[in-house]
């Protein structure tokens, strides 16, 4: 089997550590503060869109410290912007080398799920979209035959308690097969269907 050049890894493993920062950013949507004025007084508030839905999220009152902390805000803002469009520099180099990606449908199904929190949730990817990704972490390439399903699977982590400890076991569910076919996912049923498919292998154990 083929391996990535030493160059592609270090630009993948570049890669993940700078999605990982931008996960735990405050701010890893980007978006812009605004003011609101409710009775005659100014609210800031910070504005973003998230799978395709724009959100509003109360900062405080117009005060000095309030505007303080809106221009570090700014800041780290514009940083974000810039670690993305590295990211995006990032995702065609790799392409470029060979690195398996997923299509435009799959990659915003999995964009929407994300920024729902369904992987907060306990969800994990699996089948050969999952598959796929192993390139990348083992550096070595794939065959293009790779079969890909329309499916994109997503599984549950139930954690099950044991003697001695706590393991984990994995439930397959069928939440996307259907999304994949409309991306305009229900964000709210989405995580409601982890929840009930948790809570009834939950009730199986």
């Amino acid at each position: 089997m083929n391996r990535h050049s030493i160059t592609a890894q270090a630009t993948y493993s570049e890669l993940v550590s700078q999605l990982r920062m931008l996960e735990v950013s405050e701010f890893r949507y980007g978006g812009s503060f605004i003011t609101k004025e409710v009775r005659g007084k100014k609210y800031w508030y910070h504005a973003e869109k998230v799978g395709g839905q724009l959100r509003h999220k109360y900062i405080g009152p117009d005060t000095n410290d309030i505007r303080h902390q809106i221009e570090v805000g700014r800041e780290t803002i514009e940083d974000v912007r810039e670690t993305r469009k590295r990211t995006r520099e990032m995702v065609k180099i790799l392409t470029d080398t060979g690195y398996n990606r997923p299509d435009p449908v799959t990659s915003r199904l999995l964009a929407r799920l994300a920024s729902a929190g369904a992987f907060r949730l306990r969800a994990v990817l699996v089948g050969t979209h999952a598959y796929r990704c192993y390139d990348g972490l083992l550096g070595v390439k794939f065959p293009e035959t790779t079969a890909v399903t329309a499916d994109v699977d997503v599984a549950v982590i139930v954690p099950v308690v044991v003697s001695g400890g706590r393991v984990h076991t994995f439930v397959r569910t069928g939440v996307c097969r259907a999304a994949r076919r409309a991306v305009d996912v229900d964000h709210a049923a989405v995580a409601a269907e982890q929840r009930a498919a948790t809570e009834a292998a939950l009730k199986v154990m």
